[in-house]
C-alpha cells in the first residue's frame, strides 16, 4: 500500500476517536437526568432500608446507595462525590438532575395585540418564569 494511503487511514480513524469522544462528553454534560425518574428519598419512613445500588433524587442529585443503608441523605457526613465503585460512605453522588418533570404548556390565546393592550399570560404547570419576544 502506498504511503500517502497509510496516512489517511491513520487520520480517519483518529477523526473517528475524537468523534466518539465528543458525543460522550457531550451526552454526559447535556443529557441531564430528569429528578422524577427517581424516587424522592424524603418519601421514604426514616427507618426504610435502602438496598445496595438502589437510587433517589434529594436536594437536584441523583444519589445511590453504596452500601445496604438505613442512613439519612440529609447527613452530609454519610455521602460523598466519589465513584460509586470507590470505597466511601453510604451514599454516592450518580448525578445532578432537572426537578422538572414535564415541559410547560402555553395556553396564552393567540389573538392579535396592539402596541396599548396588554394580554394575561397562562399555562402549566404553574411558577417559574415567563419570557416575551416581540416579533411575529
Amino acid at each position: 500500500m502506498l504511503p500517502q494511503f497509510q496516512f489517511m487511514k491513520k487520520i480517519t480513524f483518529l477523526k473517528t476517536v475524537i468523534l466518539f469522544l465528543f458525543i460522550i462528553i457531550t451526552q454526559s454534560t447535556f443529557g441531564q437526568i430528569n429528578c422524577s425518574q427517581y424516587n424522592d428519598w424524603t418519601s421514604y419512613s426514616a427507618s426504610h432500608t435502602f438496598q445496595k445500588g438502589f437510587r433517589v433524587h434529594y436536594n437536584g442529585d441523583i444519589w445511590q446507595a453504596r452500601y445496604t443503608t438505613t442512613s439519612p441523605l440529609s447527613d452530609q457526613y454519610v455521602r460523598d462525590y466519589r465513584s460509586c465503585s470507590s470505597w466511601g460512605t453510604q451514599w454516592c453522588y450518580v448525578s445532578s438532575c432537572n426537578a422538572c418533570s414535564s415541559n410547560a404548556n402555553n395556553t396564552t390565546s393567540s389573538g392579535a395585540i396592539r402596541e396599548s393592550q396588554t394580554k394575561n399570560l397562562a399555562g402549566s404547570p404553574s411558577g417559574g418564569t415567563w419570557n416575551n419576544y416581540n416579533g411575529t
